[in-house]
């Protein structure tokens, strides 16, 4: 598993799920019939990305808002971060995990 699904559970069966609903859409903006190879081409035209990648990337960013006081205040209050913070500024080299400093 990845790092990020160990912190946000996601059932397979729903992830699966929501991507078929993002594979349909594909396939009606698009206009294609059947079911294709990959969708990812279609995707990254669309400037859209998969499900799981979505998941990630939307927990590297509420975390970085978290870090740095952007997020709303129920987060900010239910997410203690470190007095003394010391960002690690991400690179492409590193996951977004590198850079938060959190008290857990």
């Amino acid at each position: 598993k990845q790092w990020y699904q160990r912190r946000v559970r996601v059932p397979k069966k729903l992830l699966d799920s929501l991507q078929r609903v993002l594979n349909s859409c594909v396939r009606f903006v698009y206009g294609l019939h059947g079911h294709q190879e990959s969708y990812l081409p279609y995707l990254s035209e669309m400037h859209v990305l998969p499900i799981e990648q979505r998941i990630k990337f939307k927990v590297c960013l509420m975390g970085y808002k978290i870090v740095h006081g952007l997020a709303p205040g129920y987060l900010l209050e239910q997410v203690p971060v470190d007095d003394e913070l010391n960002v690690i500024h991400a690179t492409r080299g590193n996951s977004c995990r590198d850079g938060l400093k959190l008290k857990y």
